[in-house]
């Protein structure tokens, strides 16, 4: 199996699984109800109220809590009342689905029942029985007999005088969660930035679940009940694609379409939608039911936002339950005034105080400022000019801020040509919350122009290590940014409880391991070996993705990966080196806007295979970077292997270079190929 080696990290996202049983569709064509029962009736059936169906036999015409309803005539057949087996699907609220055979399953909360069309042979809570009538069809509705199946659906039958057939049973019961005051008097918790706001339950908590806020979670004591609040731009990276359609006013239908579109997918299922208005602005909602949650759904188009409220509750079990929570749901407001509710949102004056990643350190960051998508726990400004990335490890014991900040520059250093470097001497600076730490400022040339400013603060904090490093150009704008945005930073000390697992963190001194230090890979199926620096896959900034496992014809065989440079293990289905080569040159070319030229092409052998040694100079006009390729392309039994390492011009120091040198000669074909395709 291929595996992923990346920098380890972890997030705090909270999520609950909510046990609940799978609800199949009701199969269209079978369904002998007419009309849905009234919000009354679902109000009376979430309640946990004792229910009660009555109709008569030869009468379209039957009551469920009172409230008339419309069915397929039932009828006697030798004896047995039969009844459309849709009332089972409505009335008790359970699964149906049709097999093969003209089978078919009923699953309720405290029934399983499964039958065949014209037989009378039936499992019932796993109970073989004989039906005192085979289910049939007529009309095309499936009738089954109702006395022994609304048994084993837990209810009591009974004739009254005027021959009416009874059933009573009792559903589910209150959902405590949903108990809760939504009276004015109410607490209210909401956002000033994303303006909302929205009753918060007596003794509940809530915390943001995204380092932007955008996220809010609401959750009861007992933890079974809990809500999210996710309020994002049209105009934002997700929601992109639905920005033209939100542009003015919402209607009730262009929200239900979203939720039908965004929250419905085919492991899940849609239940008890409905659209209305809340102070003249329109929503959509429904209950949606997958294998792993239960929960409400309501969601809102105004500000420019999409704003979507999801309630979920551990010990529903019907989606009719879920509507005992309509009232806190419409509670919730897409606004926000001041003095009404509490704000919880941490902007002012334009930064967020932001917890990164919920791992210990808290630092104001510009509102405008988005998290990356590629890069791990980055943020920048919009056009990433500006941007800061947050790393965590466990620290060596004894270490100390001044080893910390000696082992750092002296990677910076074997990691950027001097001539390319300017370090100022590094600073003691005290944090907003006076904890010292050290403050590095580091130049780096981008071209031979140009500048680019790094700024990087290392704190070490009850057996953890933090490193910040802020990126900006080289001018006073940037570095003034980088001082405010340091002076903000705090040590919260929340990780060291975290440190009873390892797994949640790299090692510090992993960060800065010894480039001397290899590891063997095989590759059985591709019949070869290679030393891999371990600083590669463990390495400060390090990221690898390896497939020495995986059998293919053409594709990566291995990737590892530092923002300035990266080595790689090609397979490719073509006979010669020279076809492998005109692929590569393609391949850095891209669009057109790169130049790509050869200094070097020599051949040579490995182990008595033809092969070329090939070194590139590459420039991207795009991105204005030039770098160096440097190939091995080995041709054996109709394949070529390709060894390629790419650096940065800025980055190519005798170490750096050394590490990837010395990989390439470690490369050595087995003698056996295990797995060989033919």
């Amino acid at each position: 199996m291929g595996k992923t080696i990346r920098y380890p990290f972890s997030s705090h996202h909270w999520r609950k699984s909510v046990a609940i049983m799978t609800i199949a569709a009701v199969v269209a064509g079978t369904i002998g109800w007419n009309v849905s029962p009234s919000p009354a009736v679902a109000a009376t059936a979430a309640a946990g109220q004792q229910e009660m169906l009555r109709l008569k036999v030869g009468s379209t015409s039957a009551t469920w809590n009172g409230e008339k309803l419309a069915i397929v005539k039932p009828y006697v057949r030798q004896g047995t009342t039969m009844v459309p087996l849709s009332i089972f699907t409505n009335v008790f609220d359970a699964a149906l689905k049709w097999e093969q055979d003209n089978a078919v399953i009923l699953e309720g909360d405290a029934a399983s029942i499964r039958m065949r069309i014209g037989q009378k042979q039936a499992m019932l809570n796993g109970k073989l029985v004989t039906l005192a009538v085979a289910p049939e069809m007529t009309g095309g509705t499936a009738m089954v007999p109702l006395k022994q199946v609304a048994q084993a659906f837990g209810a009591t039958y009974s004739v009254d005088k005027d021959k009416s057939i009874v059933l009573r049973w009792k559903q589910a019961g209150n959902l405590a969660g949903a108990a809760v005051d939504v009276s004015a008097k109410a607490a209210r918790v909401g956002d000033s930035y994303y303006q909302w706001n929205m009753v918060l339950p007596k003794g509940w908590t809530h915390e943001s679940l995204s380092p932007e806020e955008f996220a809010v979670m609401f959750a009861d004591p007992t933890e079974h009940v809990y809500v999210i609040i996710n309020a994002l731009d049209w105009a934002s990276k997700p929601l992109e694609h639905w920005a033209d359609t939100f542009k003015g006013q919402a209607s009730e239908q262009q929200l239900m379409e979203y939720l039908q579109t965004e929250e419905l997918d085919d492991e899940s299922e849609m239940y008890e939608a409905s659209t209305g208005k809340v102070d003249g602005i329109a929503y959509a909602q429904s209950v949606f039911i997958n294998e792993e949650d239960m929960y409400l759904a309501r969601v809102f188009s105004t500000n420019g936002k999409r704003y979507i409220v999801r309630i979920f509750d551990a010990n529903a079990q019907r989606p009719k339950q879920m509507l005992q929570y309509v009232p806190f749901i419409n509670t919730f407001r897409p606004s926000f005034s001041a003095g009404a509710a509490t704000n919880i949102s941490s902007v002012k004056d334009g930064y967020r105080n932001t917890e990164l990643w919920g791992k210990g350190l808290t630092m104001d960051l510009p509102v405008e400022w988005a998290s990356s998508d590629t890069y791990f726990q980055s943020y920048g400004s919009k056009n990433w000019e500006q941007s800061a990335n947050y790393n965590i490890a466990t620290a060596a014991p004894g270490l100390t801020i001044d080893q910390y900040a000696q082992k750092h520059l002296s990677y910076m250093k074997k990691t950027t040509k001097s001539e390319y470097l300017q370090v100022d001497p590094e600073q003691d600076v005290k944090l907003a919350d006076g904890k010292m730490a050290k403050s590095i400022k580091i130049k780096s040339k981008v071209d031979e122009k140009n500048w680019k400013v790094s700024m990087h603060l290392l704190v070490v904090d009850q057996g953890v290590q933090y490193l910040m490093i802020y990126h900006c150009p080289d001018n006073s704008e940037g570095i003034s940014l980088g001082n405010r945005l340091f002076s903000s930073v705090k040590v919260d000390g929340s990780v060291k409880k975290d440190l009873e697992s390892p797994e949640d963190f790299p090692k510090g001194e992993d960060w800065y391991k010894d480039w001397s230090v290899s590891s063997p890979r095989k590759a059985p199926n591709y019949g070869f070996t290679l030393q891999v620096p371990d600083w590669w896959t463990s390495g400060f900034y390090a990221w690898g993705e390896e497939n020495y496992d995986v059998e293919m014809d053409e594709g990566m065989i291995a990737y590892y990966s530092r923002p300035d440079s990266d080595f790689s293990v090609y397979v490719d289905q073509v006979r010669t080196v020279e076809e492998a080569l005109a692929r590569w040159e393609d391949y850095y070319k891209g669009e057109g806007d790169t130049k790509v030229e050869i200094v070097k092409q020599e051949k040579t052998t490995v182990q008595g295979n033809k092969a070329y040694v090939v070194e590139m100079k590459v420039f991207s006009e795009a991105g204005q970077l030039s770098f160096t390729v440097n190939l091995l392309l080995i041709a054996r039994e109709g394949k070529v292997f390709s060894l390629v390492y790419s650096v940065d011009d800025t980055a190519r120091t005798p170490e750096l270079l050394d590490s990837f040198k010395r990989t390439m000669e470690s490369f050595q074909f087995t003698e056996q190929v295990t797995n060989k395709k033919s």
